[in-house]
């Protein structure tokens, strides 16, 4: 039985062309990265594991000059 998690993450910096990848931790393939609009304050996703568990979730956001985890 799946179970579905809402993530929101807060950003305190977010740069103009800015992009994102989410590892759910779960082993899934890492999507594609996807794109954050400027002057965007908060990342909302909502993900359906397959296991009931802990999970370790990593959010990183990076553009052309760095990155953060």
């Amino acid at each position: 039985q799946s179970r579905t998690a809402t993530f929101t993450f807060i950003l305190s910096n977010n740069p103009t062309t800015a992009f994102y990848v989410i590892d759910f931790g779960d082993e899934s393939e890492i999507e594609e990265p996807k794109f954050i609009p400027e002057n965007e304050k908060t990342i909302t996703v909502k993900y359906s594991y397959k296991k009931s568990g802990n999970y370790l979730v990593n959010l990183t956001v990076f553009n052309k000059i760095s990155s953060q985890s």
